[in-house]
């Protein structure tokens, strides 16, 4: 096959791996992060020739490792165990780096930290996907040697045991040198560093061949063998093994033999897909790849289940899905279409069999790919309604991260002591905070829904839709429960066992309505706020803080936008006066304080400036966890929600409150 070096190939949805190096000397037990080379310009050997990815700007697609989770770090390329995020992720020296944070909330992110620091597990697997390539024929090399991926997306990493390349893994960076090769004379550039020669590279590639073509025979033998099994049970119908031999000449896979099969026994045989190699009219050929047939399935239904269940929001992608052959296709029906790709015979089996037969036979990923499916579902719905909740509290509140579920400490920011001039040749004084802490504590908090074989037979899409999302909105409600109980609640601080609003704090307004006085009576309290006096003989600074946040009940709310967005106001003489306070404030209602009491008011500093109220997560982890639980029977699969939140006021002097007319 000759090719023109120009020429762009794209190899869409095909997932590639390629093993890593994570460092074990930079590990930082503590924060429980450790640096990690994920990928470099060395050649590996596939089926399409030898692959070099290119580590430019505009060849790697960093848009899923931009997002703020980062990328999954998995065990083992196991969906259902995630066991970390690997997090700034970035290109650096022609090579992707980032930054892998294992969790502590998972008995199997636990182990395997502890194996990585005992130096057991030395290896990490990246799988990625090729969008475009380009090949380059080699002079006298023969065709298809060197693929250079112009155009490639990092999906995930996994900490495995048995990597591809023994000379790559913890503490042997040095082993994954990137090797530049010269599209025109097809040799390594000569950069002046020791390294891998070509000599040494080539020798291994023909190994790697001659390997490839053993274990290919072995291959091409199963999926013979296979094909020929799943064909035998219904050889007694005319044409079944005429069609098996077909599948077994033009090179389908299993998968793709079992649908062919499937279409046939159903009255509507479709005839082999034509080869994927066309005339592209250049004396060439265009190569197109994608995901396998188990792929394609497993997208095309939960696509149509997300649409179904409304999770799917913009019109063209819903209108491109609706012209899936899954569209409008029962639960049901969908089980009973799986079982039959993983080649399980429905002869004389009940709805309520093949539903739950679905449940717990294992797929491609070693556990039942329907039960995954609805379980995926269910987790996108869940956290569409965590999203979605019209929650106010992160205006306002600041948003803290706690590692367990010990009582933690928060230093008053407000506690140092004032800078002193420094006179020539003088030393510097030491600095001191006082004693003054708050305490914060996650708990979790958690609830269980169950998905039935019922449900599949009902064609109940709500079940993994409809009531994941009324968890998640729950889960956002008990979140912003936990931070207006603050104001409501009014807490006794720890620093001087005093309610967080009370006349001593000097922080309680002049009782009455929103007007342009009262607002700017609670300017006055906060900018008189003192510091603590950090040591004996020392007195508080003048804080000089501002009011940013008026919080308010939903009763009140529109008479806090007109006093704090209208450019004039009445003043005593009855005429139009500026309002000082236009402007001035974010004005932030919930319908919480209205329980509690529907005229008291509130305002709050700039959470980046001073200390209000913090409402912290286990890890970082904002969001609700979904998890599937143990030891279930056929009959459907139970499933927990939960999220580790805390929240706790950490000082008065940026909070302060009016009881209202």
């Amino acid at each position: 096959m000759t090719m023109n070096p120009k020429t762009r190939l794209k190899v869409g949805g095909q997932l590639f791996e390629r093993r890593i190096t994570l460092d074990r000397a930079k590990a930082d037990n503590e924060a429980r992060t450790v640096p990690i080379s994920i990928s470099s310009e060395t050649p590996v050997d596939r089926f399409f020739g030898s692959e070099v990815l290119i580590h430019e700007a505009s060849a790697v697609n960093l848009e899923r490792a931009s997002n703020p989770r980062g990328l999954p770090l998995l065990l083992s390329h196991n969906s259902r165990k995630l066991i970390g995020r690997v997090h700034n992720i970035k290109l650096k020296d022609r090579r992707l780096v980032g930054v892998a944070h294992f969790s502590e909330n998972s008995k199997a992110a636990r182990e395997t930290w502890a194996d990585i620091q005992d130096g057991f597990l030395t290896d990490i697997s990246v799988q990625y996907q090729i969008n475009e390539l380009r090949e380059t024929a080699k002079p006298g090399k023969g065709d298809g040697d060197l693929v250079e991926i112009t155009r490639w997306t990092p999906l995930e990493a996994s900490v495995v045991a048995v990597p591809a390349d023994s000379t790559v893994g913890i503490n042997r960076s040095k082993s994954t040198e990137a090797i530049k090769m010269d599209p025109k004379t097809g040799k390594k550039k000569d950069d002046g560093k020791a390294g891998v020669t070509v000599e040494s590279f080539t020798e291994a590639q023909k190994k790697a061949r001659r390997d490839g073509e053993t274990a290919g025979a072995a291959l091409e033998r199963e999926r013979v063998s296979e094909i020929n099994k799943i064909y035998s049970m219904h050889a007694s119908r005319n044409g079944v093994m005429e069609l098996a031999a077909e599948c077994i000449n033009k090179g389908e896979t299993v998968a793709r033999s079992g649908a062919l099969l499937l279409e046939f026994l159903a009255g509507d045989p479709q005839p082999i897909a034509a080869s994927r190699q066309q005339d592209d009219g250049q004396h060439g050929q265009r190569i197109e790849g994608g995901a396998d047939e188990a792929d394609k399935w497993v997208e095309g239904v939960t696509q149509a289940l997300e649409v179904r269940g409304g999770l799917i929001r913009d019109r063209d992608e819903r209108r491109q899905a609706r012209q899936s052959e899954f569209n409008g296709m029962a639960l049901c029906d969908m089980a009973r279409d799986y079982l039959v790709r993983q080649h399980v015979s429905l002869s004389g089996l009940s709805r309520q069999q093949i539903a739950g037969q679905a449940f717990t036979r294992a797929g491609m990923h070693g556990t039942s790919d329907f039960a995954n499916i609805l379980e995926n579902v269910a987790n996108k719905a869940l956290l569409t309604g965590y999203d979605e909740s019209p929650e106010t509290w992160n205006i306002w509140c600041r948003i803290g991260n706690l590692s367990d579920f010990k009582v933690a400490s928060r230093v008053n920011i407000s506690s140092f002591s004032d800078l002193e001039q420094v006179v020539e040749s003088a030393e510097y004084k030491e600095g001191h905070l006082s004693d003054l802490k708050e305490t914060i504590q996650l708990a979790k908090y958690g609830k269980l829904f169950h998905i039935s074989r019922e449900a599949i037979i009902n064609d109940d899409v709500d079940a993994f839709s409809r009531i994941p999302m009324a968890m998640g909105r729950a889960a956002a409600r008990t979140v912003g429960d936990l931070a207006y109980l603050i104001l409501t609640s009014n807490p006794t601080l720890n620093q001087d066992a005093t309610a967080l609003f009370h006349a001593d704090h000097s922080n309680l307004g002049t009782a009455g309505a929103i007007t342009e006085t009262t607002l700017d009576e609670f300017g006055q309290l906060m900018a008189l706020q003192t510091s603590p006096a950090p040591a004996a003989g020392e007195t508080g600074a003048t804080l000089n803080i501002r009011p940013k946040y008026l919080i308010v009940p939903r009763a009140i709310a529109m008479t806090a936008i007109k006093v704090t967005q209208t450019p004039t106001a009445p003043d005593t003489a009855g005429a139009l006066d500026v309002n000082t306070q236009a402007n001035m404030w974010t004005v932030v209602s919930d319908a919480r304080l209205d329980a509690d009491d529907a005229a008291q008011y509130y305002a709050a500093a700039d959470q980046n400036i001073a200390d209000t109220v913090e409402v912290a997560f286990l890890d970082g982890n904002d969001t609700p966890y979904m998890e599937s639980m143990n030891g279930f029977t056929t009959d459907g699969v139970a499933y927990k929600v939960r999220i580790e939140a805390a929240a706790a006021a950490l000082c008065f002097r940026g909070l302060a409150r009016n009881a209202g007319p």
